[in-house]
């Protein structure tokens, strides 16, 4: 993950040279995976940036990385905040910031969350089986 992080300054050091390698949509969820897995919030903030400024704020496998690594670091708004404003979201994105929820004992934010969903599967119960809460899981999956 630590190598990531070295490419991707490299790279921005050759995009200020007039290079012309920079992350695109293929490199940035690899990029963001490393920041959440190092918890390197103000990196993530700063990657999130440049994924704004280059137009792809808007692709559903950045936005469930940039979730995953909102969550992983504690800053449950900003992650909250990109998942209400994605245009579609897949099992991914839902159960990343349903597990979130549930982790940090927020029950009735994930509950919230989950009966929101359109369209429950059996994998959406995973956030609560997650966490050791069985009833839950169970409770959810008799109302599918």
């Amino acid at each position: 993950m630590k190598k990531t992080i070295i490419i991707y300054k490299q790279m921005i050091e050759c995009r200020q040279s007039k290079s012309s390698i920079f992350p695109d949509k293929f490199t940035f969820p690899f990029l963001i995976k490393a920041c959440a897995g190092l918890l390197l919030l103000d990196l993530g903030k700063q990657v999130h940036g440049h994924v704004f400024k280059c137009g792809l704020d808007l692709n559903y496998v950045i936005e469930n990385s940039l979730i995953d690594m909102y969550t992983k670091c504690a800053s449950m708004s900003n992650a909250h905040n990109i998942f209400e404003r994605m245009a579609e979201r897949d099992a991914v994105s839902w159960n990343t910031i349903i597990s979130r929820y549930a982790r940090l004992g927020q029950m009735k934010r994930a509950r919230l969350i989950f009966d929101s969903m359109t369209d429950k599967t059996i994998i959406s119960i995973f956030g609560y089986t997650r966490i050791d809460c069985y009833i839950n899981a169970l409770d959810v999956f008799l109302q599918m």
